[in-house]
């Protein structure tokens, strides 16, 4: 591949599944099937690192271990992101915002961040109104999906919804609940609070 490039991703945990750490899996396998060599460092291992690493994925919780430059980081989070950023002061990033009001969301102000990513509107708030980022440095992406890991249906879904499953923080929300309840839609939620975590929703 004549474009190949080796990309560090961060994280503050790579334990147990989470909204982050499903876009960062994500992100690292969706490099490397498309010929690049992703490296996910995150200071706590675990269950997500381990099915990384057995996807042929380099992960590691010590940055003095990565003996060459990466091409580029990105970095989710402010202390692994610093941590990077530190490690390799030369290397253009971009920081990515996933919370509105998590502390560990918090942009970092490093001169070689070229762009602040937002997930949803929230946190493209959060940059520019709460955290003085200019605007035309912040860029919102919404988290995709990735439809290869979803599984065709056997049979056609039914013209009226029997079933609702609620991932993580939206399994928080009373409203939804509320609402399946209303409609008589049997109501689930998959999020660590209600004690149901899985790396494979689907």
């Amino acid at each position: 591949m004549k474009n190949r490039y080796k990309i560090l991703l961060t994280n503050i945990w790579l334990a147990t599944p989470g909204g982050s750490e499903v876009v960062v899996r994500d992100l690292a396998i969706g490099l490397l099937r498309r010929g690049h060599r992703p490296i996910v460092y995150s200071p706590t291992l675990g269950g997500i690192a381990e099915g990384l690493a057995a996807r042929g994925v380099s992960v590691i919780d010590d940055l003095r271990k990565l003996a060459e430059t990466p091409d580029i980081v990105h970095a989710h989070h402010c202390i692994p992101c610093g941590e990077a950023l530190i490690r390799f002061p030369q290397v253009p990033a971009i920081f990515v915002c996933h919370a509105f009001d998590f502390w560990m969301e918090a942009p970092v102000h490093f001169p070689q961040i070229g762009a602040y990513v937002a997930v949803d509107e929230a946190c493209r708030d959060r940059l520019v109104h709460k955290e003085g980022i200019d605007p035309k440095r912040v860029v919102v992406l919404y988290n995709a999906v990735d439809l290869t890991r979803i599984p065709l249906r056997p049979h056609r879904l039914r013209d009226r919804p029997q079933r609702a499953l609620a991932f993580g923080k939206a399994s928080t929300v009373p409203e939804l609940r509320a609402a399946c309840e209303q409609l008589g839609i049997e109501y689930h939620a998959l999020d660590l609070a209600a004690g149901r975590m899985s790396a494979e929703p689907e």
